[in-house]
Protein backbone atom coordinates (compact mmCIF):
# COMPACT_ATOMS: atom_id res chain seq x y z
CA UNK A 1 0.00 0.00 0.00
CA UNK A 2 2.62 2.56 0.90
CA UNK A 3 4.59 2.10 -2.43
CA UNK A 4 1.77 3.64 -4.53
CA UNK A 5 2.04 6.61 -2.60
CA UNK A 6 3.26 9.94 -4.00
CA UNK A 7 6.22 11.96 -2.23
CA UNK A 8 6.68 15.55 -3.67
CA UNK A 9 10.37 16.76 -3.52
CA UNK A 10 11.35 20.42 -3.12
CA UNK A 11 14.40 21.70 -3.53
CA UNK A 12 16.06 24.29 -6.14
CA UNK A 13 18.88 22.64 -6.63
CA UNK A 14 18.85 20.12 -8.97
CA UNK A 15 21.33 17.91 -7.55
CA UNK A 16 19.61 17.60 -4.57
CA UNK A 17 16.02 16.63 -6.36
CA UNK A 18 18.00 13.88 -8.31
CA UNK A 19 19.47 11.98 -4.92
CA UNK A 20 15.96 12.14 -3.13
CA UNK A 21 14.13 11.26 -5.91
CA UNK A 22 16.74 8.39 -6.92
CA UNK A 23 17.19 7.08 -3.12
CA UNK A 24 13.02 7.03 -2.88
CA UNK A 25 11.50 6.45 -6.95
CA UNK A 26 11.91 2.15 -6.30
CA UNK A 27 9.75 2.50 -3.29
CA UNK A 28 7.18 5.62 -4.27
CA UNK A 29 5.96 8.00 -6.42
CA UNK A 30 8.19 10.88 -6.83
CA UNK A 31 7.11 14.40 -7.79
CA UNK A 32 10.05 17.06 -8.07
CA UNK A 33 9.28 21.01 -7.64
CA UNK A 34 12.00 23.80 -7.92
CA UNK A 35 10.17 26.55 -6.42
CA UNK A 36 7.54 27.13 -3.36
CA UNK A 37 4.86 28.31 -6.42
CA UNK A 38 5.24 25.23 -8.07
CA UNK A 39 4.86 23.28 -4.53
CA UNK A 40 1.68 24.95 -3.89
CA UNK A 41 0.02 24.41 -7.58
CA UNK A 42 0.90 20.78 -7.44
CA UNK A 43 -0.15 20.12 -3.93
CA UNK A 44 -3.61 22.35 -4.72
CA UNK A 45 -4.30 19.45 -7.43
CA UNK A 46 -6.67 17.09 -6.30
CA UNK A 47 -6.09 14.29 -8.71
CA UNK A 48 -2.86 14.21 -7.96
CA UNK A 49 -2.20 15.35 -4.46
CA UNK A 50 1.11 14.37 -2.66
CA UNK A 51 0.97 12.14 0.45
CA UNK A 52 4.01 13.62 2.15
CA UNK A 53 6.20 16.53 1.11
CA UNK A 54 10.07 16.56 1.40
CA UNK A 55 10.35 20.41 1.46
CA UNK A 56 13.57 22.63 1.15
CA UNK A 57 13.62 25.89 3.30
CA UNK A 58 16.43 27.72 1.68
CA UNK A 59 15.03 28.90 -2.02
CA UNK A 60 14.67 31.81 -3.86
CA UNK A 61 11.35 34.22 -4.11
CA UNK A 62 9.13 32.01 -1.46
CA UNK A 63 10.87 29.96 1.45
CA UNK A 64 10.27 26.58 2.78
CA UNK A 65 8.76 28.22 5.92
CA UNK A 66 6.22 29.98 3.72
CA UNK A 67 5.26 27.28 1.63
CA UNK A 68 4.36 25.43 4.88
CA UNK A 69 2.52 28.04 6.00
CA UNK A 70 0.43 28.38 3.12
CA UNK A 71 0.17 24.79 2.62
CA UNK A 72 -1.37 24.27 6.23
CA UNK A 73 -3.63 27.20 6.13
CA UNK A 74 -5.61 25.60 3.26
CA UNK A 75 -7.87 23.30 3.83
CA UNK A 76 -7.33 21.01 0.96
CA UNK A 77 -3.33 20.37 2.15
CA UNK A 78 -3.59 20.95 6.03
CA UNK A 79 -3.47 17.27 6.18
CA UNK A 80 -0.31 16.28 3.96
CA UNK A 81 2.43 15.87 6.43
CA UNK A 82 5.50 18.29 5.66
CA UNK A 83 9.49 17.11 6.22
CA UNK A 84 11.68 19.28 6.10
CA UNK A 85 15.29 18.68 4.30
CA UNK A 86 17.28 21.74 4.65
CA UNK A 87 21.23 22.87 5.48
CA UNK A 88 19.38 25.11 8.56
CA UNK A 89 21.21 23.03 11.31
CA UNK A 90 20.14 25.66 14.12
CA UNK A 91 17.86 24.35 16.71
CA UNK A 92 15.56 28.16 16.13
CA UNK A 93 15.09 26.88 12.83
CA UNK A 94 14.15 23.41 13.45
CA UNK A 95 11.80 24.77 16.14
CA UNK A 96 10.28 27.27 13.69
CA UNK A 97 9.91 24.25 11.41
CA UNK A 98 8.11 22.30 13.53
CA UNK A 99 5.76 25.61 15.02
CA UNK A 100 4.67 25.92 11.21
CA UNK A 101 3.20 22.40 11.38
CA UNK A 102 6.43 20.17 10.00
CA UNK A 103 6.13 16.85 11.21
CA UNK A 104 10.22 16.00 11.01
CA UNK A 105 13.24 17.45 10.34
CA UNK A 106 16.25 16.31 8.48
CA UNK A 107 19.69 18.51 8.07
CA UNK A 108 22.13 18.08 4.64
CA UNK A 109 23.66 16.26 4.26
CA UNK A 110 21.48 13.94 4.52
CA UNK A 111 21.86 10.30 5.68
CA UNK A 112 19.98 7.99 3.57
CA UNK A 113 19.09 4.86 5.38
CA UNK A 114 17.63 7.55 7.95
CA UNK A 115 15.95 9.42 5.32
CA UNK A 116 14.21 6.00 4.24
CA UNK A 117 13.05 5.36 7.89
CA UNK A 118 11.34 8.62 8.06
CA UNK A 119 9.52 8.69 5.05
CA UNK A 120 8.55 5.25 5.84
CA UNK A 121 7.23 6.13 9.11
CA UNK A 122 5.42 9.23 8.21
CA UNK A 123 3.69 7.50 5.13
CA UNK A 124 2.80 4.90 7.54
CA UNK A 125 0.91 7.40 9.95
CA UNK A 126 -0.65 8.93 7.10
CA UNK A 127 -2.25 6.10 5.79
CA UNK A 128 -3.42 5.14 9.39
CA UNK A 129 -4.81 8.66 9.75
CA UNK A 130 -6.71 8.87 6.59
CA UNK A 131 -7.82 5.28 7.44
CA UNK A 132 -9.41 6.55 10.82
CA UNK A 133 -10.57 9.52 9.14
CA UNK A 134 -12.23 7.56 6.91
CA UNK A 135 -13.60 4.77 8.92
CA UNK A 136 -15.02 7.42 11.05
CA UNK A 137 -17.40 8.51 8.83
CA UNK A 138 -18.35 5.71 6.96
CA UNK A 139 -21.84 3.40 8.91
CA UNK A 140 -19.93 0.10 9.42
CA UNK A 141 -23.67 -1.96 8.92
CA UNK A 142 -24.59 -0.29 5.19
CA UNK A 143 -20.94 1.19 4.20
CA UNK A 144 -22.27 4.60 3.43
CA UNK A 145 -21.57 7.98 4.61
CA UNK A 146 -22.78 8.38 8.29
CA UNK A 147 -24.13 11.67 10.31
CA UNK A 148 -20.74 13.10 10.66
CA UNK A 149 -20.01 12.49 6.96
CA UNK A 150 -23.20 14.88 6.37
CA UNK A 151 -21.95 17.25 8.73
CA UNK A 152 -18.75 17.67 6.56
CA UNK A 153 -19.96 17.64 3.36
CA UNK A 154 -22.59 20.08 4.40
CA UNK A 155 -19.93 22.29 5.97
CA UNK A 156 -18.01 22.71 2.99
CA UNK A 157 -21.21 22.93 0.18
CA UNK A 158 -22.49 25.83 2.50
CA UNK A 159 -18.92 27.72 1.96
CA UNK A 160 -19.20 26.80 -2.16
CA UNK A 161 -22.78 28.65 -1.47
CA UNK A 162 -21.24 31.49 0.13
CA UNK A 163 -18.39 31.58 -2.16
CA UNK A 164 -20.25 31.62 -5.43
CA UNK A 165 -23.45 33.24 -4.38
CA UNK A 166 -25.39 30.07 -5.18
CA UNK A 167 -28.69 28.11 -3.65
CA UNK A 168 -28.31 24.86 -1.86
CA UNK A 169 -30.50 22.17 -1.55
CA UNK A 170 -30.96 19.29 1.05
CA UNK A 171 -32.99 16.16 1.02
CA UNK A 172 -33.86 14.03 4.05
CA UNK A 173 -35.48 10.75 4.14
CA UNK A 174 -36.78 8.09 6.85
CA UNK A 175 -37.37 4.50 6.04
CA UNK A 176 -39.33 2.46 8.07
CA UNK A 177 -38.13 -1.30 8.56
CA UNK A 178 -34.81 -0.16 7.27
CA UNK A 179 -33.13 -3.66 8.64
CA UNK A 180 -35.56 -5.59 6.01
CA UNK A 181 -33.46 -3.83 3.07
CA UNK A 182 -30.55 -4.75 4.26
Amino acid sequence: MLSLMKILVVDDERSNRELLSALLQPHYTVMLAENGEQTLEIAARSSNRPDLILLDIMMPGMDGFEVCRRLKKDECTTNIPIIFVTAMDKIEDESKGFSLGAVDYITKPVSQPIVLARVKTHLQLKYNNDLLLQMASIDALTEIANRRALDTRLSQEWQRVLRHSSSLAVIMMDLDLFKQYI
